[in-house]
């Protein structure tokens, strides 16, 4: 059976796993807010993304639809094993397609801050080239 998945964070295209989902891929979006949490690795520096829905339709999070089949999804299941997948309506060209996505529950751990723009890869560019800077300095 073939499944649509919407990825907004780390695999998404340009993300740091997006290279684990070698499909065609297309822009879309999702009425939510994007979030980033803390990893125990690097407490202070939010890299985990999540989103919680909206029904505001100004508060978009950007990201890729994908086809994958059943043996990809419970491949996913496990990779995403801290969050929950739901069905969710994604808009892209014009369409509501309804998508599964992840969402980490039951809402924003401690040190969660949100990502105004709604686009995790530009906030991981704006994060590195602040990165690159504070480093120039030193």
């Amino acid at each position: 059976m073939k499944h649509t998945l919407f990825v907004y964070g780390t695999l998404r295209k340009g993300g740091p796993n997006w290279h684990l989902l070698p499909f065609d891929r297309r822009i879309g979006y999702i009425n939510a807010t994007l979030w980033v949490m803390p990893i125990e690795a690097y407490e202070d520096l939010p890299l985990l993304p999540t989103v919680y829905l909206s029904k505001r339709a100004d508060l978009r999070v950007i990201g890729d639809l994908i086809e994958i089949d059943d043996d990809w999804l419970l491949r996913l299941d496990i990779f995403e094993q801290n969050y929950s997948r739901e069905k969710v309506p994604v808009y892209s060209g014009g369409e509501k397609i309804l998508a599964w996505v992840y969402m980490f529950n039951p809402g924003p751990p401690d040190g969660t801050k949100q990502v105004l723009s709604g686009d995790y890869i530009d906030y991981l560019q704006t994060l590195l080239e602040q990165m690159e800077k504070q480093n120039g300095r030193s």
